[in-house]
Formats: C-alpha cells, sequence, structure tokens
C-alpha cells in the first residue's frame, strides 16, 4: 500500500496553514501541477466501523483551503492549505466584525 505524505503545520502570526510534500515521479503517476484546486477544501472524513466490518463516513469536517502550489524544484513540491484556525478563528472574526 502506498503511503501519503504526512502534512506538516506551520503558524506565522495568527494564521497555520497545512504544508503538503509531493513527490513528484517522472512517469506522471500523479499530476505535477495543482493548478484550479485553489479555495477547494481540506476535509477530515471520520470513519466508523459497523458491526459487519463495513467502514461508513460519519462526519466530514472542513480542516483548511488549498490556496497555493510551491514551484517544482527537483522532483518535489507542496500544496499549502489555510488551517482551521485561519479558517475559523480568524476569517470568521473578520467577516462578523469587519474593521470600518
Amino acid at each position: 500500500m502506498k503511503r501519503l505524505p504526512t502534512p506538516f503545520p506551520e503558524m506565522h502570526g495568527q494564521h497555520d496553514y497545512f504544508v503538503f510534500p509531493l513527490s513528484l515521479p517522472p512517469d506522471g503517476s500523479i499530476p505535477h501541477n495543482f493548478g484550479g484546486v485553489s479555495g477547494s477544501g481540506l476535509w477530515h472524513v471520520l470513519l466508523r466501523e459497523e458491526k459487519d466490518g463495513v467502514l461508513t463516513v460519519d462526519k466530514y469536517l472542513l480542516q483548511g483551503l488549498t490556496y497555493y502550489q510551491d514551484p517544482h524544484f527537483e522532483g518535489r513540491s507542496a500544496l499549502r492549505c489555510h488551517g482551521t484556525k485561519s479558517i475559523y478563528d480568524v476569517a470568521y472574526s473578520a467577516l462578523c466584525h469587519p474593521k470600518p
């Protein structure tokens, strides 16, 4: 089974970010350009195992929003997402209490 890259969190001021490292194989087995995904959701999907062993989705939780892909360098790149604090604390507060 292929292991997915583990995102790592970053903090800059009051904003949090998730960074997903990408290895870009030359065979094209994964896209090298994720243009068009900006603004898409980063979802945490909670699964529940039923009595018969079948996994079902219990909840979908919005954890972040994709906003940028790092430039390619030596077969590597990264996708960057605004994190939970940024979208639920900072953005929500700015929308509810706009500055005059």
